[in-house]
C-alpha cells in the first residue's frame, strides 16, 4: 500500500512517497528441491520461507516429491502422486516431477 503525505519543503506541495506495510503476504515459492533433501537449492529455499513465516507471512511451497541425489523417492514418500504437509509453519505440497 503506497501512502503520500504532504511535506514543507521548499518546493511546495511537493508529495512524499513511502511503503506502509498493513498486511502480510502469501507466498508461493516454486521449487524443484526442498527438504529433507539434501543441496543448497532445499536449504535455501527452506531457510528463505522459515524467516518469510517467522515475519508474518504465509508460505506455500510447491515442490517435487524428494529423491535427490540418488534419484530414489524417499521411505514415507512412495506410492503418492501428491502429499501436503507443514513444517515450521510452511505449507509443503509436494508433486510428481517430470
Amino acid at each position: 500500500m503506497l501512502k503520500s503525505e504532504y511535506n514543507s519543503s521548499p518546493a511546495r506541495f511537493a508529495v512524499r512517497t513511502r511503503m506502509v506495510h498493513s498486511t502480510n503476504m502469501h507466498i508461493l515459492y516454486i521449487c524443484q528441491y526442498f527438504p529433507p533433501e539434501m543441496g543448497a537449492p532445499a536449504a535455501r529455499a527452506y531457510e528463505f520461507s522459515r524467516r518469510w513465516v517467522g515475519a508474518g507471512h504465509r508460505v506455500t511451497i510447491l515442490c517435487g516429491i524428494p529423491n535427490h541425489p540418488t534419484g530414489e523417492v524417499y521411505p514415507g514418500y512412495t506410492k503418492q502422486w501428491r502429499r501436503k504437509e507443514t513444517i515450521d509453519g510452511i505449507e509443503v505440497h509436494r508433486m510428481w516431477v517430470h
